[in-house]
């Protein structure tokens, strides 16, 4: 191209030395006008094909701009990516020690349950054998108390009995019919008691028979106490349980005959509940008589 360009311009150098060489008239040299009108073409014609060209060129240099620019762009991002990359890569690396950290962390946890469910039971197991020892001391020293205070009971009760019957004795031989009012008392106790007795459902919870029984036996008892004499209750059971636990029931299942009878008029001062636990069996064989409850009228 650039070629053309030259000849181009040389030969419309050329054409111009030529026309001012020569002063001869167009008109009279169709063929040098004709050679000219050509020239003049081509010339023409290079110089469009040379505009093209340049418009060609700056095109070209455009779009190289343009393709530099972009090329400097995507660098620019492919640093970024590599930045990005790279940061990516730590993270990772850091998220790895993380769950790592997270690992060790739920092991030590999963230890520390087990080391204090362990400890748990250690304590539990202390406390236990702790409330077992405190228990059973508590039950020999309750069972001391209340050997000691039955054996006391038992020396006021046979003392209170040989002073009731020493005084059963005077009146008796006072009496012109030879029965005394501890005698008549009694008799007409024990005849309410021929055929049946005193029953608990359960604790000191009375039957529904034994509560029409109390009832008469308290009728009885609101005369003869009115008379001076002393109401001894005396409750019994069968052995089935421990000393301690027969002792307790007992007591309180005599403690529940006065309530009842006190609640139907009788004096409360004219009563005295004994519980007797197991110590006096009625019999041997067959265990079930043996709880009981037993009236005794004692000169008051």
């Amino acid at each position: 191209m650039k070629l053309v360009l030259v000849a181009g311009v040389a030969a419309l150098t050329g054409l111009t030395v030529f026309a001012a060489t020569q002063t001869l008239p167009l008109s009279d040299n169709p063929d040098l006008s004709e050679a000219l009108q050509a020239e003049s073409d081509a010339l023409e014609a290079a110089r469009t094909a040379f505009d093209e060209q340049s418009a060609e060129n700056l095109a070209l240099v455009a779009a190289n701009g343009d393709l530099t620019d972009r090329m400097t762009a995507l660098e620019a991002q492919t640093h970024d990516a590599a930045a990005s990359l790279e940061t990516i890569e730590s993270l990772e690396s850091e998220n790895a020690d993380v769950t790592q950290r997270i690992t060790d962390l739920e092991t030590r946890l999963a230890q520390s349950d087990s080391e204090l469910v362990t400890a748990q039971e250690q304590v539990a197991q202390l406390l236990e054998a702790e409330s077992t020892t405190d228990v059973a001391s508590a039950i020999a020293e309750l069972e001391s108390q209340v050997s000691a205070l039955t054996s006391e009971n038992t020396d006021l009760s046979d003392t209170l009995e040989k002073r009731d019957d020493v005084i059963s004795d005077l009146m008796a031989s006072a009496d012109p019919s030879g029965m005394s009012v501890v005698t008549a008392c009694q008799e007409q106790t024990d005849a309410l008691l021929a055929d049946t007795r005193v029953s608990f459902e359960s604790g000191s919870t009375f039957t529904e028979d034994s509560v029409l029984l109390l009832e008469q036996i308290a009728m009885v008892a609101i005369d003869c106490a009115g008379d001076g004499l002393m109401l001894g209750v005396e409750g019994h059971t069968d052995g089935a349980d421990d000393f301690a636990s027969n002792l307790l029931l007992s007591d309180a299942q005599a403690t529940a005959v006065v309530d009842f009878l006190a609640e139907r008029g009788v004096p409360t001062q004219a009563m005295r509940p004994v519980g007797f636990g197991d110590r006096e069996p009625s019999t041997d064989e067959e265990k079930t008589q043996n709880q009981r409850i037993i009236f005794d009228w004692k000169q008051g």
